[in-house]
């Protein structure tokens, strides 16, 4: 997959080339954006142009060492996360040790950091302890989507690149290698322009999660489905079968890898990330709501193909009826992280989505 495969906006790719070409990228590159816009993507892309065997300033995707990095099965490759809510210090200390080390295999040993901004003051200063002093082999890769978590001595440290959505009809496009023209173009909608965010719905059956959330409102508004019954059904039924993280690629499923973990930890940790994605869909599916009771026919419309039945669904609110349900879902979000009844949290939700007319 060469530069012109990486999906990334066309002005990036280009900024990107011509950096490379006049070897101008820098020790320390700072990668940002929305979530999904393509971080990694484009990390990924860096690495693999930077170590290519057969190619200068782009990749071939074919030779031993671009497939290595690919699988990330490359010995000067280091790829980190935090292991917790923030980057611990032993993570910058196993860092700084490698930094230090020659490269193994080429002439440079390369450092991807995802969520950068997660970073206690601690390792925030051992890493810009890092940066201040760097080694011609190193080159560092920050991701983030919320640099103004950084240190601004790290950001100013760093070559910024910022990562902007692409069109919708181009990521359509790009969508429709694998997908029928409808469902790219509502993938490509949902994800709001943003590759990555896209394909990662496409990993989580965003299209599927979506017609169970529809069945959901249907039988709360249309059939009047008992809520506390439907409620329990809820936090039960969206629960997905996985054994390691490689079957859902979500770095958001990491525990369930963790030794540290109990089956019943892992279960209930896997329920609430199912049920958050479930609710995360409905806030878009009450998006669409609110821009259809609203009459803003030029905003657009994240689920074109199912227009029709949304707007039945949502027939008889009003704006302010709306944006009442559309807190609720954020506040049952909330509810969800702080390990409130979950059961009753989702009835009050399916209440809420009940209601018509009249805003509380």
């Amino acid at each position: 997959m060469p530069w012109n495969d990486v999906e990334c906006h066309p002005s990036v790719r280009k900024n990107l080339q011509r950096a490379l070409f006049n070897n101008m990228l820098g020790g320390t590159n700072l990668i940002y954006g929305p979530t999904g816009a393509g971080q990694v993507a484009v990390a990924r892309a860096l690495a693999q142009t930077v170590l290519c065997e057969t190619k200068t300033n782009d990749f071939c995707d074919v030779c031993p060492t671009c497939i290595r990095v690919r699988n990330r099965a490359y010995a000067d490759l280091f790829e980190f996360r935090p292991q917790k809510a923030t980057y611990l210090i032993n993570q910058l200390r196993e860092m700084q040790y490698s930094a230090v080390m020659q490269p193994y295999a080429g002439d440079k040993k390369i450092f991807l950091l995802h969520d950068a901004h997660r970073m206690n003051k601690e390792s925030a200063n051992s890493l810009l302890k890092l940066l201040e002093e760097p080694y011609p082999h190193n080159l560092f890769l920050l991701l983030t989507d919320n640099i103004s978590g950084i240190l601004p001595t790290i950001v100013s440290r760093c070559r910024k690149i910022r990562l902007a959505p692409l069109p919708i009809d181009d990521l359509s496009r790009k969508l429709t290698a694998n997908l029928p023209a409808r469902a790219a173009e509502t993938l490509a909608r949902a994800a709001g322009g943003l590759p990555e965010m896209a394909n990662a719905l496409q990993a989580s059956h965003y299209l599927e999660i979506r017609d169970i959330v529809l069945e959901w409102i249907k039988n709360v508004r249309e059939r009047g489905s008992n809520l506390i019954s439907m409620a329990d059904e809820m936090a039960k039924k969206t629960q997905i079968k996985a054994d390691s993280p490689e079957d859902h690629p979500d770095p958001n499923l990491y525990f369930l890898d963790s030794p540290d973990l109990t089956k019943r930890e892992k279960d209930r940790l896997l329920e609430k990330y199912c049920v958050r994605k479930h609710l995360t869909v409905l806030l878009r599916l009450i998006r669409d709501g609110m821009a259809t009771v609203s009459g803003m026919n030029h905003v657009p419309f994240l689920n074109e193909d199912k227009r029709e039945e949304i707007e039945r669904l949502w027939n008889g609110e009003t704006p302010q009826t709306m944006i009442v349900k559309f807190e609720k879902t954020l506040d049952t979000l909330e509810g969800i992280e702080r390990n409130l009844y979950m059961p009753l949290l989702l009835s009050d939700l399916l209440l809420v989505i009940r209601r018509g007319g009249e805003a509380r």
